[in-house]
């Protein structure tokens, strides 16, 4: 079994959807890169030669990497950027930390999940809030 950017190709699905099993690709850029290689988007991974797949690789480096984050680069740019928000104590860094719907949702009959107070006590992190403020 190949890894390609982190995740395991196993080769079950269709190549366009393997592809994006990485982290920032969808299948506007994994069409785009099937098609720009001139690989039939259709085909399974195991199908493909290993110069097939080193190819894949390196055409995701040079045009889809330089240009935007993607696979463990961007997992760990949304983390920096998520703890640079609680950091600061804004409004969404406060909800992010609150672990409560960040963009605006209502809570009241929705958000369930969000709302649970997962391996923290809310009372402890609302009165670390108002001790920094």
């Amino acid at each position: 079994m190949t890894h390609l950017y982190g995740i395991p190709m196993r080769g079950k699905q269709r190549l366009w959807l393997e592809l994006t099993k990485i982290k920032g690709i969808g299948k506007k850029t994994s069409l785009l890169v099937c098609q720009a290689l001139g690989i039939e988007p259709t085909c399974l991974w195991t199908e493909l030669t290993d110069l097939q797949k080193r190819e894949i690789n390196r055409w995701i480096e040079l045009n889809i990497a330089k240009e935007k984050k993607i696979g463990k680069d961007l997992s760990r740019y949304q983390q920096q950027r998520k703890a640079e928000l609680i950091a600061l104590a804004c409004y969404r860094g406060i909800r992010h930390r609150l672990r409560l719907p960040v963009r605006g949702q209502r809570t009241h009959t929705n958000a369930r999940t969000a709302r649970k107070a997962k391996n923290t006590n809310l009372l402890e992190v609302l009165k670390s809030l108002k001790k920094k403020t």
